[in-house]
């Protein structure tokens, strides 16, 4: 029995230009769709077969008749899919095209498994329609093959009636309509009111032209840990609904519009006044029905009056009967006199404070949802967006804002105050302190500190609990601002750098490692650009690529200024500038040899940003990384964004014809989501088998931001608490939730040096993962049974697996790497170079561990004892790094139980 189509579209809304055959499917049948790459790698179709059985089972939990499986026919993953799931029981409704050989294949199919469960719609009527179409639009006479509109309708029709999309597919969007990745972003961008939400799942597989496969950039934009792997399966609703800036008409026409309140309403309470009351006083002298009747004047001026609010308007005999029409043009002539009032004051007392009545207001009436954001610019405009959208009354204080985005903010009722946020009286005066969250998210670094302290003094007085968002470029300033101590203990502190956040999450998601056989391979890193961002990832690559003494890394830089550009970054970092003569504080021996170990010489270069296209495709850098067995990743991070994707436009263009190992990422920080699509789908068709992924986008980290979201940092409070041995193995085992409330707890007094140690630690978790049998995947499916997360347990404990005693020391290594980078770029050296002939090494060791002011005072001075190699450290302190490998599973364990992961 056919169901009617009509019921389906109040849930979906339909796509355009694609038909809806929900009329097809069997009434009370929920529809699973598929879509994949043809040229699957035939060495994997077993596995792949295994795994889309498994899924199906998922979904279906066994009562097959109450789904139906909705394909095309093609050769590769279509035929498997639909093979899989005719072996199970599984009804199919197979979407056939013209032209591409989809008869013979549902003939072989007929013969297999019979007709009772095979069922297949042509869409040749549907192709042809859309063909005419484009033929009619473009003048053009009619298309009749040798094009990709078949692929737009069946990947269209698929997408309109899924309610659980599965897609075999590599990662990759090749710009080509209809392909797999177009599956996929219509699924995503099909928003709608009345749009039914869906279940997308990818199983990652390689394909003919890509075997370095990877997580789909739309099922992880809102990650914070590592995607799945190869072979493994990645989940997430669809659609995604976009935070583009749309007002309801309502709002935008009505409440936030000035013009509406000033002009519109006045005008209509005059025509309602004018005309009831005329009619209400013919009425009353019941003379309405006489053309020419004198009193119809007298009447006419008699409603004028009303609109004065004089006598006239309570001039009603009580003996007269009384007329409702004239009462109610009373009311409006009252109601137009009101508004007049109303508006002339607000006029007479000036914008400010206007706005400040509007925060005396707030402070009675919605003092929970109140925010403040210092600073008008394009991020805080889309955070102020965001917020609004979460219900919250903004203000925004700025000492002279954009008038444009003024004006934009006015519409969507923000409210921008001019003035300066570090005059304590202006704060006061605005009632900045009855804000429950404040963003301190202004250019300078300083006047937000400033800021800062100001509202510090006035916290001291409030009792509520209150959040503050401070945004500091500079690691000095974030740590002074660490070390402030506010008055008021209900104040939580937190320092955010966009920039830092950026690049963390883009190397958690997109490791430089796709394979854990990738981990030993000769690495070439190409960052193009040197601003802002650029800085701040080739800092965090420095932290997160510390390997093995045997790890071959070169990164190449192309900045505008080169030789300018290398200057001011070692001097900021001169842990990195190999320069004997000048840099003689890192030629002690000590110093030297863990410098030597941690940042080889000549692992960066910098070259110029070419500008000449000549200069552009023959540098000689850029020849002798472009080889096929060097793993490749490219980062344009240039500040414009335009100019970024014209520089990845050419460089891809010079590797187009050849095959590397590459993976190529490009900033992109435009406010416009479609904007930042468009680009990114031109340059994926350029080269449509290697990942061109573009990240940096500010409405994601707007929104992150509004809603508090802090859960990237939920990983480095567990590694702080197992540090801190406040429980003990089992208890983390058996109480995840208490454990997770309580590092949260310990999180929010800890210091900003340790927080940003134990972030630095937690990223670099899953770099040690890459050496592994294990990745995040398997290790969330091994803790759902007993037998094997203990098999798990023991693998990451050296005592309990002495086999892989070898792979424990070399992860318990990396991690020494890795502190040792972070200290010496954060400004360590080694104590033992220090006056080396007041005390021997083991006399300072022995006070180091013993004498805790001892500790503290040469912590200050950055000195630090254990700032050697791995082989050179004592027992005690090789046993901390074998503890955080150790820790490993339990901290999964937490933030699986959790439902973080």
């Amino acid at each position: 029995m056919a169901r009617s189509k009509f019921p389906y579209i109040f849930y979906r809304k339909r796509l355009r230009d694609f038909p809806l055959l929900s009329h097809f499917i069997p009434r009370g049948k929920k529809v699973i769709a598929h879509s994949g790459h043809r040229h699957l790698v035939d060495g994997e179709l077993q596995h792949i077969a295994h795994a889309v059985e498994e899924k199906l089972q998922d979904i279906t939990k066994g009562n097959y008749k109450d789904f139906i499986l909705v394909s095309g026919i093609a050769d590769g993953a279509d035929s498997l899919v639909v093979t899989t799931a005719l072996e199970m029981g599984l009804k199919v409704l197979l979407l056939l095209l013209p032209e591409d050989g989809d008869a013979g294949r549902v003939k072989t199919l007929a013969d297999r498994f019979g007709t009772a469960f095979i069922a297949t719609v042509s869409l040749s009527p549907y192709i042809t329609e859309a063909r005419n179409r484009k033929a009619a639009g473009s003048g053009m006479q009619k298309i009749a093959g040798g094009d990709n509109i078949p692929y737009q309708i069946l990947a269209g029709s698929l997408v309109n009636i899924a309610e659980h999309l599965i897609v075999l597919w590599d990662g990759v969007d090749t710009g080509k309509e209809g392909g797999t990745a177009d599956v996929v972003n219509m699924a995503m961008e099909a928003a709608g009111k009345r749009c039914k939400s869906g279940n997308l799942y990818q199983l990652i597989v390689s394909r003919a032209e890509n075997d370095a496969p990877l997580c789909g950039a739309a099922l992880q934009r809102q990650r914070y840990f590592p995607p799945p792997d190869k072979m493994e399966w990645a989940a997430t609703c669809f659609p995604q609904f976009t935070y583009k800036s749309r007002i309801p008409w309502w709002k935008r026409n009505v409440v936030y519009n000035e013009n509406f309140w000033r002009f519109v309403l006045p005008l209509f309470f005059v025509l309602l006044t004018v005309s009831f009351g005329t009619w209400g006083f013919i009425l009353r002298e019941e003379a309405g029905y006489v053309p020419d009747y004198p009193g119809y004047r007298h009447a006419f001026f008699s409603a004028v009056n009303l609109l004065t609010f004089n006598s006239s308007a309570d001039d009603t005999d009580k003996s007269e009967k009384v007329v409702v029409i004239l009462d109610i043009a009373r009311f409006s002539g009252l109601f137009f006199f009101i508004n007049a009032f109303v508006v002339a004051f607000l006029l007479a007392i000036g914008s400010n404070n206007k706005n400040l009545l509007r925060f005396f207001f707030w402070h009675w009436f919605s003092r929970d949802r109140i925010c403040m954001i210092s600073g008008l610019n394009s991020i805080t405009y889309l955070l102020a967006i965001t917020l609004k959208k979460e219900h919250q009354n903004v203000m925004i204080i700025d000492k002279a804002p954009d008038p444009n985005l003024k004006t934009e903010a006015a519409k969507r009722g923000i409210r921008v105050v001019s003035g300066s946020p570090q005059s304590s009286t202006f704060l006061r005066r605005n009632r900045a302190v009855n804000a429950h969250t404040i963003y301190l998210l202004e250019e300078s670094d300083a006047d937000n500190i400033r800021t800062l302290q100001e509202l510090d003094l006035m916290w001291a007085k409030q009792s509520r609990r209150k959040h503050c968002y401070v945004h500091l470029k500079d690691d000095r300033a974030a740590e002074f601002v660490g070390k402030l101590n506010p008055l008021s203990g209900r104040v939580v502190v937190r320092r955010l750098n966009f920039h830092e956040i950026i690049s963390r999450k883009l190397l958690i998601r997109y490791p430089i490692y796709r394979e854990s056989q990738d981990a030993w391979k000769p690495t070439e890193i190409l960052l193009f650009g040197f601003g802002d961002m650029g800085r701040q990832l080739l800092v965090t690559l420095l932290h997160t690529i510390q390997l093995n003494n045997n790890h071959h890394v070169n990164i190449t830089v192309f900045a505008q200024s080169a030789t300018e550009a290398e200057a001011a970054f070692y001097q900021q970092y001169p842990c990195l500038w190999y320069n004997p003569h000048e840099n003689l504080l890192y030629e002690a021996p000590y110093t030297r040899e863990i410098r030597k170990e941690i940042f080889p010489k000549g692992r960066i270069t910098f070259r110029e940003l070419p500008v000449a296209d000549a200069a552009y495709y023959n540098d000689e850098v850029m020849r002798r990384a472009l080889h096929e067995e060097n793993l490749i990743t490219a980062y344009f991070c240039l500040e414009d964004a335009l100019q970024g994707a014209a520089y990845l436009h050419g460089f891809l263009g010079k590797i187009a014809l050849r095959h590397f190992n590459l993976q190529i990422f490009c900033y992109c920080n435009l406010a416009d989501e479609s904007e930042f699509e468009n680009i990114s789908h031109m340059l994926n068709r350029q080269l449509p088998y290697t990942p061109v992924i573009f990240f940096g986008q500010l409405v994601d980290e707007c929104r992150a931001l509004a809603k508090g979201n802090a859960a990237i940092d939920d990983l480095p409070a567990l590694i702080n608490l197992w540090y801190a041995n406040m429980k003990d193995k089992t208890y983390w085992r058996n109480h995840p939730v208490d454990i997770m409330r309580l590092a949260r707890q310990e999180w929010e007094t800890l210091s900003y040096t340790y927080k940003e140690s134990n972030r630095r630690a937690a990223d670099h978790i899953w770099v040690k993962l890459r050496y592994t049998s294990y990745s995040l995947q398997k290790i969330k499916q091994a803790l759902t049974a007993n037998d094997t997360s203990e098999i798990l347990f023991e693998y990451f404990s050296m005592e309990a697996n002495p086999a892989c005693r070898g792979l424990f020391e070399l992860l318990s290594k990396t991690e020494q790497h890795r502190w040792c980078a972070e200290k010496l770029l954060n400004g360590f050296l080694p104590l033992q170079d220090y006056d080396p002939d007041i005390e021997d090494v083991e006399t300072r060791i022995a006070r180091w561990n013993s004498e805790r002011g001892y500790k503290t005072r040469y912590q200050s001075q950055k000195l630090h004892i254990d700032l050697v190699p791995y082989d050179k450290l004592s027992d005690a302190e090789k046993s901390k790094d074998r503890s955080q490998i150790n820790g490993i599973p339990y901290f999964i364990h937490v933030l699986a139980q959790n439902n973080i992961l």
